[in-house]
């Protein structure tokens, strides 16, 4: 070997070896983190627990365990659920775990929400550092029957059966951030019915956009949403929600960027593009198995709004909509909207009102005219201009009074009350405003009317006649 050879030789090996070094050290330090991850994650243990006391508004239950306290300051939350997460309390108490020693903490696990007989059986314990989101969470095997309970006559609040028929949503979000995946999609098949109604009359199954909507809250980011959609995903390939859940993540990642409808920037225009493809393709890669769910629909139609594609285009994914998915509301609410946008410029509101008109007629078997009152109520509700229906001359307020009064028969939520009412405000109804203000006079929704239409309004304008 010549003396340059070896000078080669040498330089070839030295780089081969560093290169093997650097690798050991990526591979070393992967192991540090990992380890320091597990360590951090099973920093708590739970050894066992006892039930102490039993009540209808609560469990008394003795935890056993030890903390190592490779964390600072870690607090513990226990909370006792139906398997499927439908049955579950709306919140916790907290508890402070002693550090670096065996514990017992007396844990008070709340009623779940509701008062009707109810089962649960699984008991849950959340470990999270404090204002910090959970680390940890261990399951037991728990079975518990919680009784019948009257309802409090002094309070104001409404009272409902369960969780599912009051607040949907979050049964759909804590076991999205719990990652109970089997549990989300047994939900999200369940709920794939008509008679799945929320207390408003509104299919529970349309939760599910609500919580996609803003991503970017305090307690939530982009990173850890999509990761735990992805985890989603992985956990079952032919799952519907996870597949429309990746897609409302995209659109609603790619309007971060944009922000208004008029942005002009090219690396804003540049990314929301890119954002907007892949919450397509992540629908085009799923319609085999998702599209037999109406969401699936719902999410295309709102990316093909949000891209601005054609009227055709619209028109035609529309009608396959609606044929495979003929009762779903929802999607007769987004074309509604197609045709009249929040801004109200340029609203078509004939073609709003047919599509209304349509959905009404397709869905009476089973909701009889309660759609024309709650599509053209939804409608409003997402307007910037508050009197754009009325004004445009279509709206037929003796069809939609009647809608009402059938709505509020089968769903006579504060919600639909109030809005009745708001309504009959508008339409200068009298009758109908004093034949619903005795059901609301203590339990007005500000929410439910217009700035324009105040209760305190309504109520001095008619008052003024009476």
């Amino acid at each position: 070997m010549t003396k340059r050879n070896a000078q080669n030789f040498h330089s070839l090996f030295g780089k081969a070896m560093r290169r093997i070094a650097a690798g050991w050290l990526l591979i070393s330090v992967f192991i540090s983190i990992s380890f320091t991850a597990f360590a951090q994650q099973e920093s708590v243990s739970i050894d066992s627990f006892r039930v102490l006391i039993t009540t209808a508004d609560y469990v008394d239950i003795e935890l056993v365990g030890s903390n190592d306290d490779s964390m600072d300051e870690l607090w513990m939350g226990v909370i006792a659920k139906s398997k499927d997460g439908t049955v579950r309390p709306t919140g916790f108490r907290p508890y402070l775990i002693p550090a670096d020693k065996p514990f017992k903490i007396t844990s008070r696990v709340p009623r779940p929400y509701g008062l009707g007989a109810q089962k649960t059986d699984v008991l849950m314990v959340m470990i999270y550092p404090r204002g910090k989101d959970v680390i940890q969470r261990h399951k037991f095997d728990w079975r518990h029957v919680w009784p019948k309970k009257a309802a409090n006559p002094d309070s104001k609040a409404e009272e409902f059966k369960n969780l599912s028929t009051a607040k949907p949503w979050l049964i759909l979000l804590e076991n999205l951030t719990e990652e109970e995946f089997s549990a989300l999609d047994n939900v999200i098949n369940k709920w794939n019915n008509p008679g799945e109604r929320d207390k408003n009359g509104e299919w529970k199954l349309d939760s599910f956009r609500s919580i996609f909507v803003n991503f970017a809250t305090k307690r939530r980011s982009w990173k850890n949403d999509i990761k735990r959609i992805q985890k989603w995903r992985k956990f079952n390939p032919t799952s519907a929600g996870a597949a429309i859940a990746e897609s409302k993540y995209w659109v609603s990642y790619a309007k971060n960027i944009r922000g208004s409808d008029t942005q002009t920037d090219p690396v804003a225009l540049r990314v929301f593009g890119e954002r907007m493809q892949r919450a397509e393709q992540a629908l085009k890669d799923s319609k085999d198995y998702g599209a037999d769910n109406p969401l699936w629909y719902e999410a295309y139609l709102d990316v093909a709004v949000t891209l601005r594609r054609d009227h055709e285009f619209i028109e035609a994914l529309y009608k396959e909509a609606i044929h495979r998915h003929p009762h779903f509301q929802p999607l007769y609410l987004k074309m509604a909207a197609y045709w009249a946008p929040r801004s109200g410029n340029q609203a078509d509101w004939h073609k709003a009102d047919e599509v209304i008109r349509q959905a009404t007629e397709n869905t009476a078997a089973i909701n009889g005219e309660i759609n024309y009152a709650m599509l053209y109520v939804q409608l409003s509700e997402m307007q910037f201009k508050e009197n754009l229906m009325f004004d445009a001359g279509i709206l037929s307020w003796n069809r939609m009074r009647n809608a009402f009064e059938e709505w509020v028969k089968h769903y006579p939520s504060m919600d639909n009350l109030n809005r009745f009412a708001a309504f009959a405000c508008r339409a200068n109804d009298k009758k109908a405003f004093f034949n619903i203000r005795p059901r609301i006079i203590n339990r007005i929704l500000p929410g439910r009317w217009l700035d324009a239409y105040s209760y305190d309004l309504c109520n001095q304008r008619f008052m003024q006649k009476v």
